[in-house]
């Protein structure tokens, strides 16, 4: 293959042919999840095992984080939220559909 060849040979290895026409697929709507906004992925972990009802002694065990990791991620979850109990983190988690 020679120089001028090559770019045109990559493009047509990558052509993306839908097997579909375009005016039969709608859509979907992406699901709202504004807690990415406001909370880590591990935050959102700790969030769903704090509405479980689990302490954070049984958290860290579970993620194998030290006790006062998992203290330190359930303050900054009350602080991003708003909130200040367990409960209001419940409340949270279950109004936007984490558990």
């Amino acid at each position: 293959m020679t120089p001028e060849q090559t770019p045109a040979a990559e493009e047509g290895a990558f052509t993306f042919t839908p097997a579909t026409s375009a005016s039969s697929v709608k859509p979907q709507p992406l699901p709202s999840l504004p807690y990415n906004e406001k909370l880590s992925a591990r935050e959102v972990e700790v969030l769903q095992l704090v509405s479980q009802g689990l302490t954070n002694h049984q958290i860290a065990e579970q993620l194998v984080l030290s006790p006062h990791t998992v203290n330190v991620h359930v303050q900054a979850i009350y602080g991003k939220l708003g909130v200040s109990t367990r409960a209001g983190a419940t409340r949270y988690a279950f109004e936007h559909h984490l558990l």
